[in-house]
């Protein structure tokens, strides 16, 4: 059970309001209710005061919760990562005028961009990996925390086998004319 739904449950049972219970846990209505829509949790010492006040243990408090908290967490980490890695693949582009000004000792730059970028991809893979999540729907669907129906599973399956030769292809063309444009200008 979802920790909105424990937080709903048992202020029913005790009868006490969202600000009544804002007040026993020092935190404004608006927080409360938040919790109760699942806008947001409680931090730690707010869910340790729940747990006392509704005499319940912090394991029933939350359970359920974890796993969704752990991916909660894991979202927003993929989404730092992803824009490392845009923005590695750009410094990288960005950068490349260095080699044709400095020679090899100006690759140093480019090379760093490239490795920062391929290091968040990976850790980003791991993360796809984690979850089972290859397809761009399904990474859609995971990041805005949406399940997938099996007819649409299978559908997104054969579309991967496409994509797999189609994506890095095209990265690989693209990457090649960004550079190539870039090292031609400057």
């Amino acid at each position: 059970m979802k920790i909105s739904e424990q937080l709903k449950k048992h202020r029913k049972i005790r009868q006490i309001s969202q600000e009544g219970l804002a007040e026993v846990v020092h935190v404004s209505r608006q927080t409360v209710s938040n919790w109760e829509t699942g806008r947001s949790y409680p931090d730690l010492q707010s869910l340790l005061l729940l747990s006392d006040y509704f005499e319940v243990s912090l394991d029933e408090l939350v359970r359920g919760d974890v796993p969704m908290m752990k991916k909660t967490v894991d979202i927003k980490k993929m989404n730092v990562l992803t824009w490392i890695m845009i923005g590695g693949f750009i410094l990288m582009i960005a950068t490349l005028p260095l080699v044709k000004a400095f020679g090899w000792l100006g690759a140093i730059a480019p090379a760093l961009s490239w490795g920062a970028a391929m290091a968040a991809a990976i850790v980003v893979e791991k993360i796809k990996k984690k979850y089972d999540v290859k397809t761009y729907t399904e990474i859609l669907n995971f990041m805005q925390d949406e399940e997938m129906t099996p007819v649409q599973k299978v559908a997104e399956k054969k579309k991967l086998k496409q994509q797999r030769i189609l994506y890095p292809v095209g990265a690989a063309v693209l990457t090649a004319i960004l550079s190539y444009i870039v090292l031609t200008l400057f």
